[in-house]
């Protein structure tokens, strides 16, 4: 993936894993990075990434619903 931006932020994993499926049954490719805390799960977020280029096109998909 190219020039990957935050596209979505949280602290439940499953509204990224949500999230991340629709942008891919539309094309859109992502990606998810847990940096919460292996000792302290409620510290820390997890990041859902698309490619810069598909940055409006995420949003218009999102915004929709």
């Amino acid at each position: 993936m190219e020039n990957p931006v935050v596209f979505y932020t949280t602290n439940q994993r499953y509204q990224a894993e949500v999230l991340k499926a629709k942008l891919e049954e539309n094309d859109i490719s992502a990606y998810i990075i847990d940096k919460k805390d292996s000792a302290y799960v409620v510290i820390g977020e997890v990041e859902l990434y698309v490619e810069a280029k598909n940055i409006e096109k995420a949003k218009a998909l999102i915004d929709t619903e």
